[in-house]
């Protein structure tokens, strides 16, 4: 099952996010119920409908710097 597989229906947020494509809100995420994530693989997965679900998350994104001027 691929994400494209899936239908999101959810009103998002327009944000300049550098190279990431999309970052999951709790609004959407506590729609789904129960979750396995496992955060050392940047695996989490659940279900829609009958459907089974596997976001894989991309490592490379998670290591790039940041000052504390770009935070605030």
């Amino acid at each position: 099952m691929t994400l494209q597989d899936v239908e999101v229906v959810e009103d998002f947020l327009p944000l300049e996010l550098g190279s990431s494509d999309l970052i999951l809100g709790i609004q959407w995420l506590e729609t789904l119920g129960v979750v396995s994530v496992n955060w050392k693989t940047l695996l989490m997965k659940f279900n829609v409908g009958d459907q089974h679900v596997t976001l894989r998350g991309d490592p490379g994104l998670n290591k790039s710097p940041v000052t504390l001027k770009a935070l605030m």
